[in-house]
């Protein structure tokens, strides 16, 4: 993935803002986003839960609001979450191991991390956008 997020090439065909109480909105725009675009019934699933995840987590964590980008280039499915929150702190290691047990918190950014073909994260005090790719395939 040569750098979602600045890609110039890119045309955003899905672009929605989101709050709390937002989600299935946005798990629906998604579906319909990927069933459009040839997505299996698993690569729809996936794109959709960590899309759920991104979003969950920007309501919780990331200022309570943000902004869905989905796009399409060549054979892969783009997925964009953007919130306002105050970034987070050491966002290379974020959701690498999977939590322990019993820990509260901390699925969200690790599930992403393990069904998403890659993930980029960018983040600071205005903010992190979360970019995940899913390639089309079968």
């Amino acid at each position: 993935m040569a750098d979602a997020a600045q890609r110039s090439d890119r045309i955003v065909l899905v672009d929605l803002e989101f709050r709390r109480g937002d989600l299935h909105r946005i798990r629906t725009a998604t579906t319909s986003f990927a069933m459009r675009h040839g997505a299996s019934g698993g690569q729809v699933d996936k794109l959709v839960l960590m899309a759920s995840e991104l979003v969950v987590n920007a309501v919780s964590h990331g200022g309570g609001r943000g902004r869905v980008q989905l796009w399409r280039l060549g054979h892969h499915l783009y997925c964009e979450v953007s919130d306002v929150g105050h970034g987070i702190p050491h966002p290379d290691e974020v959701g690498m191991a999977a939590p322990r047990a019993g820990e509260p918190g901390g699925r969200g950014l690790w599930v992403v991390r393990s069904l998403a073909d890659t993930v980029q994260i960018y983040s600071g005090p205005a903010g992190t956008t979360i970019t995940i790719c899913v390639p089309l395939h079968g």
